[in-house]
């Protein structure tokens, strides 16, 4: 007997949700903020309610069309 596909995080989260994660990331960098992937996820978990791991929140960011970049390592931030 064959089963049903399973349906992951990723193709769960509607589009409320992803502009909701864009918002958090924008607002993140024009406070100057270093964005990573541990910051942005302890940002979505406590201010949006939204759980799920690391990876799916990787996933969600390249399918909406977010790119990674090497960080300068003369940041001087908090």
């Amino acid at each position: 007997m064959k089963s049903a596909p399973r349906t992951g995080v990723v193709q769960k989260i509607d589009d409320f949700d992803v502009c909701a994660i864009k918002r958090a990331i924008h607002s993140m960098y024009e406070k100057g903020e270093r964005v990573t992937l541990n910051s942005i996820l302890m940002k979505v978990t406590s201010e949006l309610d939204l759980t799920f791991s690391r990876s799916s929140l990787r996933k969600i960011l390249l399918q909406n069309g977010f790119r990674y970049r090497k960080a300068k390592t003369d940041f001087l931030g908090p």
